[in-house]
């Protein structure tokens, strides 16, 4: 497309909407900006205060975990793919209470959310 198509293109109509939809997008991403900053604020406030969860007829908020396991030097056989086989490295860990020889694990806590619409 030339540059005169585009200018056809391109008409009152079509910039005013263009416009728009660029302060629309500045707007969400400073909503998403606040919205992440009151996350981590929730986040933290529930880690410090030992909270699971909290719930109302507005919906709930959970501080969930995560578990991530990565090899940390070479692995026995049994517990590898191409790659290394967490759920076998899960249900060892969790029969046994170990860890695997050079595994290491990592946590990662995170928000989970539904919020109702109250009327």
């Amino acid at each position: 497309m030339g540059s005169k198509e585009l200018q056809r293109f391109i008409d009152n109509k079509s910039l005013v909407a263009l416009r728009k939809f660029a302060v629309a997008e500045a707007e969400l991403k400073e909503l998403k900006k606040q919205h992440e900053a009151v996350l981590d604020q929730i986040k933290e406030a529930m880690i410090e205060n030992d909270v699971d969860k909290i719930e109302g007829d507005w919906g709930y908020i959970t501080l969930a975990e995560r578990i991530t396991y990565k090899a940390i030097g070479t692995l026995s056989p049994e517990f590898t793919k191409s790659a290394i086989d967490t759920e076998k490295v899960k249900a060892h860990a969790v029969l046994t209470g170990d860890l695997p020889v050079n595994v290491a694990e990592s946590k990662t806590q995170y928000i989970t959310k539904k919020i109702k619409v109250v009327e």
